[in-house]
């Protein structure tokens, strides 16, 4: 199953709130997928401070990312 996570799932994880990092863990050996869009990408990197750098990159990197556009937004509406 493919799993799209929101910026809250995100954060979270990285600031290693609410046991996400475990769960998403679990998730992964189960065998889903785990998505973000673009969108949270951005809203992760204008928080992230300076001595967050590399493990946001190699958290969000471990993700894959889809690229929203207008087509898009249509189709999930």
């Amino acid at each position: 199953m493919n799993l799209l996570l929101d910026t809250s799932v995100l954060i979270d994880t990285l600031c290693l709130r609410r046991g996400r990092k475990e769960l998403l863990a679990e998730l992964v050996r189960q065998g889903h997928r785990l998505m973000t869009t673009s969108i949270n990408v951005a809203e992760v990197y204008s928080e992230m401070r300076p001595e967050e750098e590399r493990s946001t990159i190699t958290f969000l990197e471990s993700l894959e990312c889809f690229s929203l556009d207008a087509g898009s937004g249509e189709h999930a509406g």
